[in-house]
């Protein structure tokens, strides 16, 4: 039977969601589940969400609850029964009419068999979806297609091993085979990630990123000192020891501050890192940030620079950087190209040189030339990122679920 174009129209405006998701409090991901739910609340929908999560299963209210994925290295890699089975009975009590997937890293298996008979949409937000490594960077330092076009065997390694990187390519060609069968589409937030994933046999589009904004007014950057800030994972496959001796190297002058904000991933990328910041005072290390003091940093800067080795999806802190008429200054790896077109930033290939090379370019700007790139910035992501734009192409997605029924 057809339902009536009125009909479907009504049932489309209140919708139950399930978002299923890794973490409850951590970082880019999960404010992006806090935006989506935000956004499909205000316009009537019910939103659940399910946060895999090790600790302990609890029902932290009654749209919102925690399973334990408690058996560790079992559950990252084999089904568990016991797993499912909460899960479904949490699945009949909700009975969502689609799932929205984020990462499940911790019992993807689990979790991906269990929504078989259900209508389902994977936000990916990283390339660990076609990279055992998660970087699509090969060990000598090449832009990889995917796990699909290269021996990842015999190119790389993880975190140094082999045997480490044929257990993460075995599991990953398991969550594909079940992607694939499972996920009605995947919505990744940049084109690239979109192009990667067709080209492994998946539906799939772009969905850009939701980002909050203010009715920000031109900056001014007549100011005392210009401050440069990074804002993130400290680490190596962030590009932030490239990014300290590119600044190192610059010699910008006395006026001009390298800020990095963030937590160090391992003691190696620490020891390593502050060996450049020690050597200069003009690099400051200030550690984790709440998120919310984000804000006050971001409007006391010059530019904030997103110097990434790895490919990045879509990172957030360019749309904070954009949003806030703030220079933004990015490799060219990953979703930073698609933010910043049309002289909308800064963008180098990565490498020392070519980042000493940005540093130059961003600091020698005339206030006009500033202020051009920051203001078209500024609309784009006022116009392409709003929530209402976020909303409506969503729901154009879910809508092609039931019009194919």
């Amino acid at each position: 039977m057809v339902m009536r174009a009125d009909r479907f129209g009504d049932f489309m405006k209140r919708l139950r969601f399930l978002i299923i998701n890794e973490y409850k409090n951590c970082g880019g991901t999960e404010n992006s589940v806090r935006k989506i739910r935000q956004i499909l609340t205000s316009h009537g929908h019910e939103v659940f969400l399910i946060y895999m999560q090790v600790g302990q299963d609890e029902i932290l209210s009654e749209k919102e609850y925690v399973l334990n994925p408690r058996f560790g290295i079992f559950d990252k890699l084999f089904y568990n029964p016991l797993l499912a089975h909460k899960l479904k009975q949490i699945l009949c009590t909700i009975s969502p009419d689609v799932i929205i997937l984020n990462n499940v890293f911790s019992a993807p298996i689990t979790v991906l068999s269990t929504l078989k008979d259900y209508k389902v949409l994977h936000m990916v937000r990283d390339y660990a979806a076609v990279c055992p490594k998660s970087t699509c960077i090969t060990d000598s330092g090449d832009i990889c297609d995917g796990f699909k076009y290269r021996n990842c065997l015999l190119e790389c390694k993880y975190h140094n091993s082999k045997m480490q990187l044929v257990l993460k390519r075995w599991l990953l060609g398991r969550i594909d085979s079940l992607r694939l069968k499972i996920v009605s589409k995947s919505l990744p937030p940049s084109e690239m990630l979109a192009d990667y994933l067709k080209k492994h046999g998946h539906k799939s589009c772009a969905l850009n990123n939701p980002n909050e904004y203010d009715i920000c007014p031109p900056r001014s950057i007549a100011q005392d000192v210009h401050k440069y800030i990074y804002l993130g994972g400290v680490n190596v496959n962030k590009g932030v020891y490239e990014l300290a001796l590119a600044f190192d190297r610059a010699d910008l002058g006395k006026k001009c501050e390298l800020h990095i904000y963030g937590k160090f991933s391992s003691l190696d990328d620490e020891k390593k890192i502050m060996k450049v910041i020690e050597s200069n005072n003009s690099i400051i290390y200030h550690g984790h940030i709440a998120h919310e003091e984000v804000q006050a940093i971001l409007r006391d800067s010059y530019a904030i620079v997103v110097p990434s080795r790895w490919i990045e999806n879509y990172p957030g802190t360019c749309l904070e950087g954009m949003a806030n008429r703030l220079l933004v200054i990015a490799s060219d790896r990953g979703g930073m190209k698609e933010q910043l077109a049309d002289g909308r930033g800064i963008i180098f290939h990565f490498g020392i040189s070519e980042m000493v090379d940005a540093l130059h370019r961003a600091e020698n700007l005339a206030l006009d030339e500033y202020k051009n790139i920051t203001d078209k910035a500024y609309e784009y992501v006022r116009w392409n990122n709003s929530y209402e734009r976020y909303y409506k192409r969503l729901l154009k997605e879910v809508g092609m679920f039931f019009c194919s029924e």
